[in-house]
């Protein structure tokens, strides 16, 4: 059977409302597909992805001075892979590398707020993780070493109760939501912190494109006289005639 497309729906949407305007029709039909892609947890977007930890960067020392975000270090050998990473010195608070600007010189995303020091041992390693641009829901975070899935249900209230200095690290237990960065996606702290290299694979439900996206096509599931008539009951409470 011939899979439907985009075009020819909306087309036939338009054919059964004349005077409504090719980009309503477009926009309907969209609308409708989003009604169901979003239904349910449909078999064709769950997709498979990994978060990678790097192993932790400790050579050297650092200076770091209150309310500046430059961290300067000696010994130290930091590169590009570092920018977006995690920075700490003890039990400090976690700030996030911005940008690397020399093997001994970096930029934090936030002020350094504990008290100016200088000579200091440290740590660069990745807790903050973020999920592939068309990620929607997890359905399963795992570590295949140790044999047991990874909680997802945790908050960072119920972190900072647990662990407020964060101070465990070894294999994580639980992927806590911690925000939303500028591209719109979630960051997810993955707690203990992996200080050694590691990988954790995951199972996620995606967002699918839009029909009028490049690239985009109609899974061979939904037929498109479903999306039609989903289509032109928008119509019905459309004010034209």
């Amino acid at each position: 059977m011939a899979r439907d497309t985009y075009g020819e729906i909306w087309n036939h949407v338009k054919l059964r409302c004349p005077a409504a305007s090719s980009f309503l029709c477009r926009d309907w039909v969209t609308n409708a597909f989003r009604q169901v892609a979003e239904r349910r947890r449909w078999s064709w977007l769950i997709k498979y992805g990994q978060f990678i930890a790097p192993a932790v960067t400790n050579v050297g020392t650092v200076s770091v001075v209150n309310f500046s975000t430059t961290v300067n270090g000696i010994g130290t050998a930091w590169t590009q892979a570092h920018v977006g990473q995690q920075f700490r010195i003890g039990v400090s608070p976690i700030y996030t590398v911005a940008s690397v600007f020399s093997p001994t010189s970096l930029e934090l995303d936030n002020v350094w707020g504990p008290a100016s020091a200088a000579t200091q041992r440290y740590q660069i390693f990745q807790c903050y993780f973020t999920p592939p641009d068309d990620f929607h829901a997890f359905v399963r975070l795992w570590d295949p070493n140790m044999n047991w899935g990874l909680g997802l249900g945790a908050q960072q209230n119920d972190l900072n109760g647990w662990d407020a200095q964060r101070a465990s690290s070894g294999n994580a237990w639980y992927a806590v939501a911690l925000d939303y960065g500028i591209t719109g996606l979630p960051r997810y702290e993955l707690w203990p912190h992996q200080l050694a290299s590691y990988c954790y694979p995951f199972m996620y439900e995606s967002r699918p494109k839009d029909l009028q996206d490049p690239g985009a096509t109609l899974p061979r599931f939904i037929r498109g006289d479903v999306l039609m008539e989903l289509a032109l009951a928008e119509a019905a409470r459309w004010p034209g005639p």
